[in-house]
């Protein structure tokens, strides 16, 4: 097996017991925090899940932690929020206190994850699993030692075509030196990379070292495609921890719609699924090709309103340019 991160600290999926219903989780994260005081060799672990909600699905109240020390129990949850899209995110934590100090491989793992995922083979069941190797140290001479806690939701949307930037906001309350990779997760299962999952020159995947932020130019496919971030800390130039998280990207094929169709008056351009506000262009054809309408305007969540209520009665074709791609759509003026 080859390991993926620092310190020989490695993620392996396999079929697991599960305390979820299968294959619905989509990411999560791990979070280290020293508590009662740096001499007190105690840490909470604050776990982060990512599931697609279903309510004929439960979710478990607690979830399997490894401690490094050769122990493992349960930790607790103590939140869900339900996010856009039918996602909901919990949150699990649990506190330990270890003998003394030293670097322990600490992990929380379950099974599975969603059978969305489209850039790795699923089969088997593939197990969720992140963690952190975290250094504890000698309070008295070196301190407290909390990990990177990321911000940002590790589920993140996109549209085939339009270029995604995601940034984890990663804050490290010591204030410790970040850095910041993309790492496979699963060597053992065909993993692709989201710019090798039908590639093209301009289908480029990329991270910043050292702000962290991950971009994608120009996917080419809808589908959730999971990728590892790892996220390594630095104080006086030293590596004291390391965290390993998955993120899902969820891309998505807008499609655009008109409504009315027949219209009297006027057209209404929507796109699915649901988008943020975005500057389009927008042009008009009759059936002898002549351009009778062209303007630019905001696309918002109401939808984009066109008035053709001076228009001929008959057939025309409607081109409208946004997000870095174009749609022609036919529509009855009556």
């Amino acid at each position: 097996m080859r390991c993926s991160l620092l310190f020989s600290f490695c993620l392996l999926f396999t079929s697991a017991p599960s305390a979820f219903s299968q294959n619905e989780i989509l990411g999560g994260g791990i979070h280290v925090e020293q508590i009662g005081g740096c001499n007190a060799n105690s840490v909470r672990v604050e776990a982060l899940i990512y599931v697609n909600k279903d309510p004929a699905f439960p979710i478990p109240d607690s979830i399997s932690i490894h401690w490094g020390d050769g122990i493992s129990n349960k930790i607790g949850r103590i939140s869900t929020i339900v996010l856009p899209g039918q996602i909901s995110y919990l949150t699990y934590t649990g506190e330990y206190t270890y003998d003394g100090p030293g670097t322990y491989s600490i992990t929380i793992e379950d099974c599975c994850l969603t059978k969305a995922f489209i850039n790795f083979d699923l089969e088997p069941s593939v197990s969720f699993k992140v963690g952190a190797l975290y250094t504890l140290f000698n309070g008295q001479f070196q301190g407290c030692n909390n990990t990177a806690k990321l911000l940002s939701p590790l589920v993140d949307n996109g549209y085939i075509g339009q270029l995604i930037n995601f940034n984890p906001a990663a804050f490290d309350s010591d204030g410790d030196s970040l850095a910041y990779a993309v790492f496979n997760p699963l060597t053992e299962f065909n993993y692709h990379f989201p710019n090798e999952v039908m590639p093209i020159p301009t289908n480029q995947f990329s991270i910043n070292q050292q702000t962290g932020t991950i971009t994608w130019e120009n996917p080419t496919k809808a589908g959730d495609y999971l990728v590892g971030l790892k996220v390594a800390e630095y104080r006086h130039q030293a590596l004291i921890a390391e965290t390993a998280h998955l993120l899902d990207f969820r891309i998505f094929d807008l499609d655009l719609s008109l409504f009315p169709n027949p219209t009297a008056s006027e057209l209404t351009v929507n796109f699915l699924p649901a988008v943020p506000d975005e500057k389009l262009q927008v042009r008009i054809f009759n059936v002898l090709g002549q351009l009778v309408l062209a303007e630019a305007g905001v696309f918002t969540s109401t939808g984009y309103p066109i008035n053709v209520h001076d228009f001929a009665n008959g057939v025309y074709l409607l081109e409208v340019e946004a997000f870095g791609r174009r749609w022609v759509r036919k529509f009855v003026k009556r």
